[in-house]
């Protein structure tokens, strides 16, 4: 989960409307993920410290096995292939690199 707040859990529930950090950071997360890997780094290190990343994260550890995907796909590309936005969470899923066919 890109975003996920179980705080904020409460003033949504019944509400699918996705709250304003949770747009917010995931479109920032898709950004900096996808930025050419020389840059990637630098704009996932900017994004950790956004104002809306303590919204999106209460406790960032949630969010480092994205960073260390990141970390591990080196020069390969990163492609954001799906999301979804819903009251204080935000799914996505991420790849990087191609995908070979056969």
């Amino acid at each position: 989960m890109t975003v996920h707040n179980l705080r904020d859990l409460r003033r949504t529930w019944g509400n699918s409307q996705p709250l304003p950090y949770v747009v917010s950071f995931d479109n920032a997360l898709k950004e900096a993920t996808e930025a050419p890997p020389i840059e990637r780094q630098e704009k996932m290190r900017i994004v950790a410290g956004r104002p809306d990343a303590r919204e999106a994260h209460p406790w960032m550890d949630h969010l480092m096995p994205l960073y260390i995907a990141a970390g591990a796909a080196g020069e390969d590309l990163g492609k954001q292939t799906w999301t979804k936005h819903e009251g204080s969470f935000a799914w996505a899923q991420y790849r990087f690199g191609d995908v070979k066919s056969e």
